[in-house]
């Protein structure tokens, strides 16, 4: 990976592979394992954390239909903490 994004934002339902399985491959890779993961679903909250391990490795999840404002207050909140973290 030449260059690596500084949050991923992930939809759960996607064709081919979906969210939960793009999430197990991310977290194995020492190149993205550390990248923190927004999760995008329309399913309610109970059934995202049921699903499994995996997602709990996402640092939040957001229900479609979203607030744009809401989306950006996240990706802030979780860039604050990033910056905080390689500042230490």
């Amino acid at each position: 990976v030449k260059e690596k994004p500084d949050i991923i934002l992930l939809d759960l339902l996607m064709p081919e592979m979906d969210g939960y399985e793009v999430m197990k491959h991310l977290k194995e890779n020492s190149d993205t394992a550390k990248i923190p993961v927004i999760l995008f679903t329309a399913a309610p909250p109970e059934a995202v954390v049921k699903k499994g391990g995996q997602v709990m490795d996402a640092v939040d999840f957001v229900i479609k239909p979203f607030d744009d404002k809401a989306l950006m207050f996240i990706v802030n909140r979780i860039a604050d903490m990033t910056r905080k973290d390689m500042s230490e």
